[in-house]
């Protein structure tokens, strides 16, 4: 609905734009699947995977701002600005 309102181009860059970083974290993640210290972000990327296919069919999504898509897309952006900044998770790595 969003791309048919903003158009082909300027709709897929702003998806683009938008997904860019928590895809790089889901990336991450995914690749880091066996370390204990990455289970919730594993779990919050798995949920946030599973809403945006969801919404794909029939559900609102990140850009409608109501719902849980929202909030799965900060909290993985927040999960993943304090394990960078924890200095007691860096030591660990």
């Amino acid at each position: 609905m969003f791309i048919t309102y903003l158009g082909p181009l300027l709709g897929f860059i702003l998806l683009i734009l938008l997904y860019r970083k928590v895809g790089k974290i889901i990336f991450y993640a995914f690749l880091h699947i066996k370390d204990k210290k990455n289970a919730l972000l594993v779990c919050l990327s798995c949920s946030f995977l599973a809403i945006s296919i969801n919404s794909f069919f029939h559900n609102e999504w990140l850009l409608a701002t109501s719902g849980p898509t929202l909030f799965l897309y900060f909290a993985i952006l927040q999960l993943s600005k304090i394990k960078t900044e924890d200095p007691i998770l860096l030591q660990y790595n």
